[in-house]
């Protein structure tokens, strides 16, 4: 069967693009929208708290190679690193800015959701799963606090992805 004749798929100059659902696309742009907006909203506006603070002294405080070779078996080093050098574009005194980077980490584990649902479940699923993930009070939470959790959850969707 020759590569025009397969259904589902359109011709944009040489190269064949699926075709896309727009009710679908935007379905998922609202859901990111809805999630961005309660990830983003006032990022700045609460002190650090005690685990937020301990995390940036043992992270800027660190070259990569010391903290390498401190690691051990309770906190992930890599988050460490991370925010390491998240620090160097923003300053460690400004909540808003450094909350900024698990805040786009849970951002960004929505569509990931969306993709691992879509594979395994099928759309609707998707797009429901990624509706719960985006509304989730504990996700929310954890995409305004400078610790690991958002991290993890990127990480772990990457790795089912992947696998």
């Amino acid at each position: 069967m020759s590569p025009s004749k397969i259904p589902g798929l359109k011709t944009c100059g040489a190269m064949k693009w699926p075709s896309l659902s727009y009710r679908r696309l935007l379905l998922l742009g609202l859901i990111l929208a809805v999630g961005a907006g309660l990830r983003y909203y006032r990022l700045g506006a609460h002190d650090y708290a005690g685990d937020e603070v301990y995390a940036l002294i043992r992270s800027l405080q660190h070259t990569c190679r010391e903290l390498w070779d401190m690691r051990d078996s309770y906190e992930p080093t890599f988050n460490f690193m991370v925010l390491r050098g998240w620090g160097k574009w923003f300053d460690p005194r400004d909540e808003a800015g450094m909350r900024l980077l698990p805040a786009l980490e849970s951002l960004l584990a929505l569509p990931l959701l969306y993709a691992l649902g879509a594979r395994i479940c099928g759309y609707p699923s998707a797009l429901l799963a990624t509706l719960f993930l985006a509304l989730s009070p504990l996700a929310v939470l954890y995409g305004r606090s400078l610790r690991w959790y958002s991290l993890l959850t990127l990480l772990s969707l990457a790795t089912v992805y992947c696998y």
